[in-house]
């Protein structure tokens, strides 16, 4: 079944990523959770510039569980390396997550941009508000997101690294309080203005004594200055994880 769902995957993006394109080499390269896959780039943010994003995950998960996300996102350049952004998410599905949501607000703060062979970095602070069914209750996170480049080319290869402090603030008797995420991969230029990524992500679950693992490949292409889509598959290992991952997202910069 994987090798289907990656087969059909591929399949779709050779059909996709022949388009022509006249996207600068620094668009190429960045990252973002979800386009293609979980881990995401310290970016350069410039004020007033944004964008919209529309995103689609799967899971499934262990037995016959089956979850559908969709998760759009805004964001906005209030000022130099300061960025606020808005993502509603909601779920269907039979999983336990399926008929709930959360809408998380959050603020990408870039304390060092990208420049040569030194590492650019930003902070994440953000809060995600629960909604549909369930009994749900409020987390705050804060991320830190760190880029070193593997070369001194605009498209060299980018080592990339994400952690995170997740905090509920009323947990159920059988959920964490307080979670850390990390992840750690390596984007790379397959193609005139399409790139690969590799990442490894590792997450304690809600739920006390499990631990989601999962190891992803995604392909982001690049149409032009304000579009790129992206797509990206993970498989989990070990006896807690989701058994697979598909994430499909498409971005629109202004």
């Amino acid at each position: 079944m994987r090798n289907a769902e990656a087969g059909l995957l591929v399949l779709v993006l050779s059909a996709i990523l022949p388009c022509v394109s006249q996207a600068e080499d620094e668009d190429i390269m960045k990252l973002s959770s979800g386009l293609p896959t979980t881990i995401s780039s310290a970016d350069k943010i410039t004020q007033g510039s944004g964008s919209v994003m529309m995103r689609f995950n799967y899971e499934r998960e262990k037995g016959q569980d089956n979850l559908f996300t969709i998760n759009p996102r805004a964001d906005y350049g209030v000022l130099p390396g300061l960025a606020l952004r808005i993502a509603p998410s909601y779920s269907t599905g039979n999983a336990d997550a399926a008929n709930q949501g959360a809408v998380t607000f959050d603020a990408v703060y870039n304390i060092v941009e990208p420049s040569g062979m030194f590492p650019s970095l930003s902070v994440v602070p953000g809060i995600s508000v629960p909604y549909g069914s369930g009994d749900e209750t409020v987390q705050s996170e804060i991320e830190l997101r760190a880029s070193q480049p593997l070369g001194t080319a605009a498209t060299a290869p980018r080592f990339h690294l994400n952690v995170a402090w997740r905090h509920l603030n009323n947990p159920a008797s059988d959920e964490r309080r307080n979670r850390y995420f990390a992840a750690g991969g390596v984007n790379f230029l397959v193609g005139e203005a399409t790139s690969a990524v590799v990442d490894v992500v590792r997450e304690p679950s809600r739920t006390r004594n499990e631990v989601d693992n999962f190891i992803e490949l995604g392909l982001r292409h690049v149409f032009d200055d304000s579009t790129n889509f992206g797509a990206g598959i993970g498989v989990g290992f070990g006896p807690d994880s989701p058994r697979l991952r598909l994430l499909v997202g498409l971005q629109r910069s202004f």
